[in-house]
């Protein structure tokens, strides 16, 4: 396995932008995906030229963009750093198997990505509350009687 790029550690502002870029690289994540989750408008860019510069990211969005990258990371270690997996994971639609899945998981119907979109900042932490559960819980094996009661 490669050594991970030093900007993968770093908590600046200019790792930041390079995490995002990143992200938009290898992780296939568009101008959509920030855009709904973040608000943030990202200029159209071509991979080889992302016009982004570190002061343009207001503190808000720089600590959304931290808590992205946390799940980011979990979602890598998941999937033992292969990016093509990881990608295919966020993009991937759970089937709705409502009551009856033996393991039940928030975004059933629709994927990772979408299910961030959808409800922003409040998913990251429950994907990476499901990535992290599978090197130190199970914990949703059992539907939570709170959501069952939604559904």
């Amino acid at each position: 396995m490669k050594p991970v790029p030093d900007f993968f550690q770093l908590e600046t502002p200019e790792a930041r932008v390079m995490q995002l870029e990143w992200m938009i690289r290898h992780l296939a994540l568009d101008v959509t995906f920030f855009y709904h989750l973040f608000g943030l408008e990202i200029p159209q860019y071509t991979p080889a030229n992302i016009p982004w510069q570190p002061h343009s990211l207001h503190d808000d969005n720089l600590q959304k963009l931290d808590q992205l990258w946390d799940m980011v990371l979990h979602l890598l270690s998941f999937t033992r750093f292969n990016t093509q997996a990881a990608a295919s994971l966020l993009k991937y639609e759970w089937e709705d198997t409502a009551n009856s899945a033996p393991v039940w998981v928030p975004w059933a119907g629709e994927s990772i990505r979408s299910y961030i979109e959808r409800e922003g900042v409040a998913a990251l932490r429950i994907v990476n509350t499901w990535l992290t559960s599978f090197r130190f819980a199970n914990r949703y094996t059992n539907r939570p009687q709170s959501f069952a009661q939604h559904s």
